[in-house]
């Protein structure tokens, strides 16, 4: 069985109420991977459902060497680490923080592929769409 399935057993006198409740649930898919950045990676966090992410950790490679880190709320020296020899080690670092908890996300394991860098946009034009001027609401 796939472990994303959401799997309700319901006799007949409940599937008007239970048809009501998944109507308003919300299933929020945590995926947290790798993404390819200038000097190094990025660990991204995004939610499935929303499209929104968040740079979690990550790692650059400066002077043959790697320099990894960890987003929290707060500074904490320990959240950085210079100097590591590969990349698997930076990647490792980052890693083991399990940033992910942060956002409530736990049990989530990180992709195992490095997504592409997300190419720059073109810029966005200086005229906004002309929006209506009078509503009509039926």
């Amino acid at each position: 069985m796939d472990q994303n399935a959401l799997v309700i057993f319901l006799d007949e006198s409940s599937k008007r109420e239970a048809r009501l409740i998944l109507i308003n649930l919300e299933i929020l898919m945590i995926i947290v991977y790798w993404q390819d950045a200038r000097r190094g990676q990025n660990l991204v966090l995004t939610n499935d459902v929303t499209g929104r992410e968040q740079r979690i950790g990550g790692f650059t490679e400066v002077n043959q060497r790697f320099a990894a880190y960890v987003t929290t709320a707060e500074y904490d020296p320990r959240n950085s680490k210079d100097g590591l020899p590969t990349m698997k080690e930076a990647k490792a670092f980052v890693e083991s923080f399990k940033p992910w908890e942060l956002y409530g996300a736990e049990g989530v394991s990180v992709e195992p592929e490095v997504r592409p860098a997300v190419k720059s946009s073109s810029p966005v034009s200086a005229a906004a769409p002309a929006l209506p001027t009078t509503w009509t609401f039926s």
